[in-house]
């Protein structure tokens, strides 16, 4: 209907018609424009988070509550630091660190509250084995625990290598975490950026 209207319009009006047309065809290209921009700042604006957080990886809880986002740190290439900095977020847009208030028993038994930004493994608890290359952390909950899979360095080796660290509190993202002790998966050269999938069949 629309294109036959276009084309009588052309017919019975010339130039003129022509010009109408490209009126209208610019229009509804503008208004698209606007609708499209509209739609991105309803929804979110990059980045959306401003830090230097290299290979996230994002799980949906399965409680419904949100999601939560690892990524590799600052301190991927040298065990002085944290690794795998936790985030969590309602809506995949508005993110933000999460981490556990702590409580600090001091003399005279007065106790401090101390909140720790959530990292899977915290400054100085790196596991044995991981001299290095901390990198790609993916955390799942698999049968009933929160399981966090990554790569790093093996000292005795010096080879890439996969390990796997699981939540001594089965039903908290934040854990804390205990390595399982040694690579879960070593193979020459080298292997790194695990994705853990559970096969339906």
């Amino acid at each position: 209907m629309i294109i036959r209207s276009l084309i009588l319009l052309v017919l019975f009006f010339g130039r003129q018609g022509k010009e109408i047309i490209l009126f209208w065809m610019l229009s509804q290209f503008l208004k698209k424009i606007i609708i499209f921009s509209g739609r991105c700042q309803e929804f979110y604006t990059n980045p959306v988070v401003e830090d230097n957080r290299p290979d996230p990886g994002v799980l949906k809880l399965q409680d419904g509550s949100g999601f939560v986002a690892i990524s590799t740190s600052k301190f991927a290439n040298v065990n002085d630091g944290p690794a795998f900095p936790i985030m969590f977020s309602k809506d995949l847009v508005n993110w933000h660190e999460v981490g556990l208030d702590l409580i600090q028993i001091q003399r005279f038994q007065l106790s401090i509250k101390i909140h720790q930004v959530g990292n899977v493994f915290p400054n100085g608890g790196w596991p044995q084995w991981a001299i290095k290359d901390m990198w790609a952390p993916e955390m799942q909950f698999v049968n009933g625990n929160f399981l966090v899979y990554f790569s790093g360095r093996d000292g005795a080796s010096n080879q890439l290598s996969i390990g796997v660290a699981r939540s001594l509190n089965p039903t908290d993202f934040l854990g804390p975490y205990e390595d399982l002790g040694q690579p879960l998966v070593q193979k020459d050269p080298g292997v790194i950026d695990v994705h853990w999938f559970r096969d339906p069949v």
